[in-house]
C-alpha cells in the first residue's frame, strides 16, 4: 500500500468518523456509554501490561460500538471496509513510542464529546484522533523503513 493510499484512506475515514460520532452524540444509550467507558479502563490497563495484541483487540471493539451507536448501518458498512484496508497497519501504529497513551486520551476526549451529547464536540475529536492516527502510521512507516535501509546497509560491509 502506498502513502498515497493510506492519506486517501485516512481522508474519508476522517470524514466519515466524524459524521458517525456527531450521530453517536445524538443516539447512544446509556448502556452504551457505560460499556465505552469500560473498554477506556480495559485498554488502560493493557497499556500498562504492554499487551499490544489486547489493546488492538480492545480497540476495534471501541471503534464498532461507537460506529454502532450512530444508528446508520450504511455507514458502519463504509467505515469497516476502509478500517479493514488499514488493519495490517494498526500494530505497527500503535507500537510507535508514546501512541498507545496518546490514542487512550483521544478515546478520553471523544467519549467525554459523546456523552455530554455534543455533536460538533464529537466530531471534532474524531477528526484529531484520526488526524494523529494518520501521522503516526506515515512516522512508523518511515522509521521502519529507515532500519530496513540501515540493516540493508550493515549486511553490505
Amino acid at each position: 500500500m502506498s502513502i498515497r493510499d493510506i492519506n486517501e484512506i485516512f481522508e474519508i475515514r476522517t470524514a466519515l468518523e466524524s459524521l458517525s460520532n456527531g450521530l453517536a452524540a445524538d443516539h447512544i444509550t446509556d448502556d452504551e456509554l457505560e460499556h465505552l467507558q469500560r473498554l477506556l479502563v480495559i485498554i488502560g490497563g493493557y497499556i500498562k501490561e504492554g499487551n499490544i495484541e489486547k489493546i488492538v483487540e480492545t480497540d476495534i471493539e471501541f471503534h464498532d460500538l461507537l460506529y454502532h451507536a450512530a444508528r446508520n448501518e450504511r455507514l458502519v458498512g463504509i467505515i469497516s471496509n476502509l478500517r479493514d484496508q488499514l488493519t495490517r497497519f494498526r500494530t505497527l501504529s500503535m507500537s510507535y513510542p508514546g501512541r498507545l497513551e496518546e490514542t487512550l486520551e483521544e478515546h478520553r476526549l471523544i467519549v467525554d464529546a459523546i456523552a455530554s451529547g455534543d455533536r460538533k464536540a464529537a466530531s471534532r475529536a474524531a477528526e484529531r484522533h484520526m488526524e494523529n492516527s494518520e501521522k503516526t502510521l506515515l512516522k512508523a512507516m518511515d522509521a521502519l523503513e529507515n532500519e530496513k535501509k540501515a540493516k540493508a546497509k550493515k549486511a553490505k560491509k
